[in-house]
């Protein structure tokens, strides 16, 4: 035996595909548990027991081991995925299938799909509200920018930009296609985000969860506690999943723009590496589609709009006349005031001020008659003797001797 070979098992497996991302890697790991169970409940041997008797058989023998756990699966629509993790394992170990063998021998069934459900505004709001706030931004965060949940979970305060509204670079290691690449979040995610910015570092994850897993599980006692626990029918799965975030970005922004839509949420496109746009383009587009991401913001209809613009004119037409009557309401009522006003203390201040003015006058005339008037003694210009009887405008001279009679000053 070389010395370069080595003995493949689960373990060196699970070594060799450390590369892959761990969603990818609990995926294979739960796959290879459900062919354990198989292996368990039909043989009573372990996988690894199974998967050696598999490698000293014929072909025969190994498509009717596989058919026999296909059928044994009680997920069907789940169990093409299943067959995806275990065939390149199988091939690790030893055992090769040929595709054409593959599509001759086994028989998966039918695949069934469910009508997918599109969460609603009021759903949304539902669900935000039964959330904790770092859940509910994680929810906000991902319906405003379309990312998948394992992509949010691994955005650190760094690969942020804040610009008019926060650009969000995601890089290529956490992207399902490998692919690095840039989406944005609406200005309703910046309000509710930045608080929790302030409390980390740039290297800190702003949404510290380690498993997916958690998220569901989180995310599945949200659904009980707001009513939206509903399966499908035939699968089981719920209506609404931590997806369903994604889902409605890609639902609105593919409205306006298809080829944007897959760009932002990381899907595979055609000739869409060949579609490329400025950062500032991007951002102008997405300001422009920014209104239908909203949650707590309705978007502003044309009809809507002009409807209130009627009712608006209305009112103010109204409020005119309101004003008018206001008006002549207040004039009313101050003539009203100044009449009450000067009945209760006009009328009564004027008639104690005339009272005491006849009085005084009274009090005047009365001191007049009393004390006779002297008038001023004036001297008489042509014998200088004092005069004190005044007739009319002129005085006179009280000296027999003078030829000065009367005379005038």
């Amino acid at each position: 035996m070389t010395f370069l070979a080595t003995v493949r098992t689960q373990e060196s497996y699970y070594e060799k595909i450390k590369k892959k991302s761990p969603q990818y890697q609990i995926a294979i790991k739960q796959t290879h548990k459900r062919f354990n169970d198989y292996c368990m409940e039909t043989f009573d041997r372990s996988c690894e027991d199974v998967i050696q008797e598999m490698k000293r058989s014929n072909e025969d023998a190994i498509y009717d081991t596989l058919q026999s756990w296909i059928n044994w699966n009680d997920k069907p629509n789940s169990i093409v995925n299943y067959f995806a993790h275990m065939k390149p394992y199988l091939h690790y170990r030893g055992i090769k299938l040929n595709p054409m063998d593959i599509k001759l021998n086994l028989d998966f069934g039918k695949k069934t799909e469910e009508e997918l459900h599109p969460l609603s505004q009021e759903e949304y709001k539902k669900l935000l509200l039964a959330a904790s706030y770092r859940n509910k931004v994680f929810y906000l965060f991902m319906g405003s920018s379309g990312m998948r949940p394992v992509e949010a979970c691994h955005i650190r305060k760094k690969d942020l930009e804040f610009k008019e509204r926060i650009v969000i670079h995601i890089p290529a290691k956490w992207t399902k296609l490998k692919r690095a690449r840039t989406t944005f979040c609406s200005k309703e995610v910046s309000e509710f985000i930045k608080p929790m910015l302030e409390k980390i570092g740039p290297e800190d994850v702003i949404f510290p969860y380690s498993f997916t897993s958690a998220i569901d599980v989180t995310f599945g006692r949200y659904r009980k506690k707001t009513g939206l626990d509903k399966v499908h029918e035939n699968n089981k799965r719920a209506l609404i999943t931590p997806m369903s975030f994604r889902a409605w970005f890609i639902s609105k922004i593919s409205r306006h723009d298809p080829n944007l839509a897959k760009k932002w949420s990381g899907q595979k496109g055609y000739l869409l590496q060949y579609d490329r746009m400025t950062q500032e383009e991007q951002l102008e587009k997405y300001l422009e589609f920014e209104p239908d991401l909203l949650v707590y913001t309705n978007k502003e209809d044309p009809k809507v709009k002009k409807d209130l613009e009627n009712v608006m004119t209305e009112l103010a037409n109204v409020k005119r006349e309101m004003a008018k009557y206001k008006e002549h309401w207040d004039e009313n009522v101050r003539l009203a005031t100044d009449e009450e006003y000067k009945r209760k203390e006009i009328e009564p201040l004027t008639k104690k001020i005339l009272k005491r003015f006849k009085e005084e006058l009274r009090e005047e005339l009365l001191e007049e008659i009393k004390t006779p008037k002297v008038a001023k003694s004036r001297k008489c210009p042509t014998c200088s003797q004092e005069s004190h009887d005044k007739i009319g405008n002129h005085y006179k001279c009280l000296n027999p001797d003078c030829e000065m009679a009367t005379f005038q000053v």
